[in-house]
């Protein structure tokens, strides 16, 4: 696959945000959420792992806050060494305004943001999900359908109507800086629709992280 073929010629940064208060989970004041272990690996280590073995990146940040100490330490001892890898915290007071404030600090490129809380993601799907994108777009999100997600056994979390259909967000958002003028911009966000197990599994409680651990004796 040539990157050429897929985007046009700016940086290609991928984001991994983990810096969230965790909230959902019973014992996040014991362990933070990307650390929580699947399969004998961090969540954040998924994440990252996954975007490493996808070429096509210029750059991988990963954003942790004041609210995940324990991961910021913890991915600066994994990463620090890596030549295409940088930590940056953000201010960790709203998912939102973290992402608009990297977008326009990362400006010009298109960038791929990507939560800390899916432990089946890898570099096969990120690459089926780029080559679905229409990159003119600015702000491109990737969804499930609701009775998709709810068929594994996972309550969706952030659910969206079209056309009288329920869909749930992945957690996975590309924004081309490009076409952001300012920090307080509005986008226009277009969708992509991937039914994948790979994303629909997204640990956001305690007993989704528990249904991870058994989808993984059952794979």
């Amino acid at each position: 696959m040539h990157r050429n073929n897929l985007v046009e010629e700016v940086s290609m940064i991928a984001v991994v945000m983990c810096g969230g208060k965790g909230s959902r989970m019973d014992d996040s004041t014991v362990i933070e959420k990307p650390l929580q272990m699947v399969r004998g690996k961090t969540l954040i280590e998924y994440a990252v792992s996954a975007l490493v073995d996808c070429p096509i990146f210029d750059k991988i940040m990963i954003v942790p806050s004041h609210n995940t100490p324990m991961t910021s330490k913890f991915v600066r001892n994994i990463y620090g060494s890596f030549d295409n890898i940088e930590v940056v915290e953000s201010i960790g007071l709203d998912y939102s305004l973290d992402l608009m404030q990297l977008v326009k600090y990362l400006k010009p490129s298109k960038i791929f943001f990507l939560g800390a809380d899916l432990p089946f993601i890898n570099a096969k799907i990120i690459k089926k999900i780029i080559e679905n994108c229409a990159w003119d777009a600015a702000c491109i999100s990737v969804i499930l359908r609701k009775r998709f997600v709810e068929s594994i056994g996972i309550k969706p979390s952030v659910i969206i109507c079209k056309d009288n259909i329920y869909y749930c967000h992945s957690g996975i958002t590309i924004i081309n800086s490009l076409g952001v003028k300012d920090k307080n911009q509005r986008l226009s966000e277009s969708y992509v629709l991937m039914d994948e197990k790979e994303i629909a599994v997204n640990v956001n409680t305690t007993k989704d992280l528990e249904l991870a651990k058994s989808l993984c004796h059952q794979a």
